[in-house]
């Protein structure tokens, strides 16, 4: 090869024996590094661990007392999930959004959402929900006591469908039921009906009755207005009447007077921290106080919630209490990956450069 007419310098050899080196890497040369690959790969997986996310165990706090909470509720036949349709059920509502809502590591997620906020030990929230998400409700209930955070909620008592839609176990019920219990020291501090425009229009008098008389019965300020903005601006009234020193709003549901007509579409579900610039074609107590620049987190999309939040394993149906990537994440210990990496890349600069110089010794001649 050096007596080749083609290599007559110094830099024509070097460059011969790169383009040899190349090229003349033998099947066993190329074997030999994909199995010093596949080792690396493999032992990586030595040195995972799983890490505890942040506010570990406030979350696990939370959806532990969420699940006691459901389980008490369960002891005195209270269903969670209700009936495809009664007299008071106002809307319709998704069989699967009902049994995902269950999680009781929903309360985590509001732990995560609070901390993302920034609402502290002693803060207050204005809070709107409705008797369609019970197992939601009892998950925020729970993360405000875990956190200390101070509620102030205004029910829509009526529920869609696999709600809290039963004549004797209305959100009201259950709210009275925990109060009793121990379990949550929160109360409604007002109420209206619910449904379409927020009267329960579509319902029979006899739902509407009973509604009503729930609402009398618990002895709830009750909202009756004469329209959808009336109840809206009637809600933001009664909230700054408690509080004027509010940290966020909380929309759990589809209640009509705290989103508005049409409104749903520029909320996304979660946190939402920049919708005080938003044009929102109608008026809810949400768009009000999102003016004022108030965070709002709202609740809905449950399925796609869960799977954003990281509220079960992947592998498990049923949700474990405490398991899912919201509570922990899997890492590399680098302390125990880095020496490895670095005798990865020890063994693979000895294994070419012993290739190499193989090469270079065929290509000229020795």
């Amino acid at each position: 090869m050096l007596n080749s007419p083609l290599i007559k310098t110094h830099e024509d050899l070097m460059s011969a024996q790169k383009h040899y080196y190349k090229s003349n890497l033998t099947t066993s040369n190329y074997l030999a590094l994909a199995a010093l690959t596949l080792v690396f790969i493999l032992a990586s997986d030595l040195f995972l661990i799983q890490v505890k996310r942040k506010n570990y165990s406030k979350k696990l706090e939370a959806s532990e007392l969420a699940l006691e909470a459901q389980l008490t509720l369960r002891n005195e036949n209270f269903d969670l999930i209700g009936e495809e349709i009664s007299v008071i059920t106002t809307d319709l509502g998704d069989s699967l959004s009902k049994q995902v809502s269950t999680n009781p590591n929903f309360a985590a997620a509001f732990i995560e959402m609070f901390d993302e906020i920034g609402i502290k030990r002693g803060d207050t929230v204005s809070v709107a929900i409705t008797g369609s998400f019970p197992a939601i409700n009892i998950a925020f209930y729970s993360a405000c006591k875990v956190s200390g955070v101070h509620p102030i909620v205004i029910t829509s008592v009526g529920a869609s469908q696999w709600g809290a839609n039963k004549p004797d176990e209305t959100w009201l019920d259950f709210e009275k039921f925990f109060n009793e219990k121990g379990v949550f020291p929160y109360k409604s501090v007002a109420a209206s009906i619910g449904g379409k425009s927020d009267i329960a229009r579509d319902l029979s008098e006899e739902g509407k009755n009973i509604l009503t008389n729930t609402i009398g019965r618990h002895e709830t300020r009750f909202i009756r207005a004469n329209s959808i903005v009336e109840s809206a601006r009637e809600r933001v009234t009664i909230f700054d009447s408690v509080s004027t020193n509010v940290k966020a709003f909380v929309n759990i549901g589809g209640g009509v007077s705290s989103l508005g007509v049409g409104n749903s579409k520029f909320i996304s579900p979660g946190v939402n921290l920049d919708l005080f610039d938003v044009e929102f074609p109608k008026i809810g107590a949400l768009t009000i106080l999102a003016e004022r620049g108030l965070p709002i987190i709202h609740i809905s999309e449950i399925v796609d919630l869960e799977k954003r939040y990281g509220l079960k394993e992947e592998n498990y149906i049923i949700p474990r209490v405490g398991k899912g990537e919201i509570f922990e994440t899997i890492k590399y210990n680098l302390i125990y990956l880095a020496p490895f990496a670095i005798l990865y890349w020890a063994i693979l600069f000895f294994m070419l450069s012993k290739f190499r110089n193989a090469a270079i010794k065929k290509a000229s001649g020795n």
